[in-house]
């Protein structure tokens, strides 16, 4: 039966199809992701029937985010959506109409528009070299001249902080939600074992730590006077408060600038992960569960850069081409 309402807002029908996705499940990074998307969409389509959309609407809504939109984060440029972002406004479109076609029982507005698509190379993991100047940017402040005017590089007050938080990122790919989020309590310090409470889509996952990692987080702890504490914060910041996403990312990114490395941000630590944890011989299924990922989806981008990567090293390093034969 179509129980299509005249008049219904669309802040009405937004509230109502994000209450039908929390009451699914949905992690709140993804709910706040589907409504900043949402409400991009609802300031373009302005005069649009939402129970009524027509296709060329969206594909039109689709070129603009390719050629005008732009967003800026805190202290950079403005810049164009990438391709990823783009299709990321796809997702939620095409969560948001499949809802309304089955809660308003009307045309899906979404049928038959193909998911746009993106290059598996901007997908940029560090390199080791990177990795290595991020570590010492974070361990070392600037340099300093003495009375005698020798010269040393004064040590950062938070070196120890920055190295574990840099070597977690990269020894398990977690995500700048999930490792602000670590308790001293969800670590085993016995084993090296995190415990991600909730993921994404707050599935619980478990994740181990190399020996270098937990060296590190042994250091860092060993400055603190609440290690005894289990609800306490793994990571805390500067001023000795529990570290968001957002401060993660400025951290990082703050590293990157002082160590001249481009467009350094903490995801970038995940897909290092993933690809490496594929050179090395792991499989894409045992990647998902540590990842954290519902799908395959995203793992099988990872597999396809991590045999790219073996197909030109097998070219470089061919001993027919090499000597000639």
């Amino acid at each position: 039966m179509n129980r299509r309402t005249k008049g219904l807002k669309t802040d009405s029908l937004l509230n109502g199809f994000i209450l039908a996705k929390s009451a699914e499940g949905l992690s709140n990074n993804t709910l706040y992701r589907y409504k900043h998307d949402l409400n991009v969409f609802i300031q373009y389509s302005e005069g649009i029937d939402f129970l009524n959309i027509p296709k060329s609407h969206v594909v039109h809504f689709l070129h603009y985010l390719r050629t005008e939109k732009t967003y800026q984060r805190p202290h950079q440029k403005e810049s164009k959506l990438s391709d990823k972002s783009i299709r990321n406004y796809w997702v939620s479109l095409k969560s948001f109409s499949t809802w309304l076609s089955l809660e308003f029982d009307v045309p899906n507005f979404m049928d038959n528009i193909p998911s746009p698509k993106f290059s598996y190379r901007e997908i940029e993991p560090f390199t080791k070299e990177e990795v290595e100047r991020l570590i010492k940017a974070g361990k070392t402040a600037r340099e300093t001249v003495t009375r005698n005017r020798s010269r040393f590089i004064a040590a950062m007050p938070a070196a120890k902080l920055n190295e574990a938080i840099i070597l977690v990122l990269l020894d398990t790919g977690l995500r700048t939600s999930e490792l602000s989020k670590l308790t001293i309590g969800n670590y085993d310090e016995k084993t090296g074992k995190l415990f991600i409470e909730s993921g994404k889509g707050d599935k619980s996952r478990i994740v181990y730590l190399g020996r270098s990692a937990q060296r590190a987080i042994w250091r860092y702890l060993s400055t603190r006077d609440d290690c005894n504490q289990p609800e306490r914060p793994l990571f805390l910041n500067y001023n000795f408060r529990p570290f968001s996403s957002t401060s993660l990312y400025q951290l990082i990114r703050r590293l990157g600038e002082k160590a001249n490395i481009r467009n350094a941000h903490p995801h970038r630590f995940r897909h290092t992960f993933a690809i490496n944890y594929l050179r090395n011989g792991g499989n894409v299924l045992a990647l998902q569960r540590l990842l954290g990922h519902s799908s395959l989806q995203t793992v099988n981008i990872y597999a396809k850069l991590a045999e790219i990567d073996l197909k030109n090293a097998q070219r470089i390093s061919s001993p027919v081409d090499n000597w000639y034969l």
